[in-house]
């Protein structure tokens, strides 16, 4: 009987047949081998990072400041009193019950005008780029502020949390930048690639 048919995935080998016997699966010496190396390599990681966290110390420590730790910073006010319960009760629910998606509903890109953006402002003039990103041009100064361009909120451009609609325009497009505001930051808003084209595009 193979795997698919036993009802199973093997998670070494797709591909392979298995043995049943009582309802179990029996793993031959050489999976118990991999295993076992698996292991040893995880656990190996796991005291490379334990190590690593030990010896950091918090370049900005002060004993004075209450938010202040040895090994980092805390926040003094939150109120998250969620439970790992709490976690997979609302992934259940997002399985089990009709939510809809960003897909279901029209979120309209308005373009702006370019070349308005270039000119001189009168008058205050904000365009709303996205989420927290505003271009704000008020007596003839351009501000940024919390600068995200690109598809995803994450630490990795193949995974994360994406954009339910792009920016309605470019870094390239932006008109000359002459102060960048990041209030905090979280992905959305300290974004590496959008500062590295500011950057490179806007030095």
């Amino acid at each position: 009987m193979s795997c698919a048919e036993a009802g199973a995935i093997d998670v070494f080998d797709c591909g392979r047949s298995c043995n049943i016997v009582g309802g179990q699966f029996l793993l031959t010496q050489h999976e118990i081998n991999r295993m076992s190396k698996m292991k040893n390599v995880l656990c190996a990681l796991l005291l490379i990072f334990l190590l690593g966290s030990c010896g950091h110390k918090n370049p900005y420590y002060d004993p004075e400041k209450s938010h202040h730790t040895p090994i980092g910073f805390q926040n003094l006010h939150s109120r998250f009193n969620k439970t790992i319960g709490d976690l997979w009760r609302w992934k259940k629910e997002q399985r089990t019950k009709d939510i809809k998606g960003p897909e279901a509903y029209d979120f309209p890109v308005v373009q702006p005008d370019l070349e308005l953006l270039k000119t001189a402002a009168d008058k205050p003039r904000v365009t709303w780029i996205g989420h927290a990103t505003l271009l704000v041009q008020w007596q003839g100064k351009t501000i940024l502020t919390d600068p995200h361009f690109t598809r995803r909120a994450s630490p990795v451009a193949w995974a994360g949390p994406e954009r339910a609609v792009p920016p309605p325009l470019s870094v390239a497009e932006l008109p000359a930048i002459d102060v960048v505001i990041i209030s905090h930051d979280h992905y959305d808003s300290l974004d590496t690639e959008s500062i590295q084209q500011l950057a490179a595009l806007h030095p």
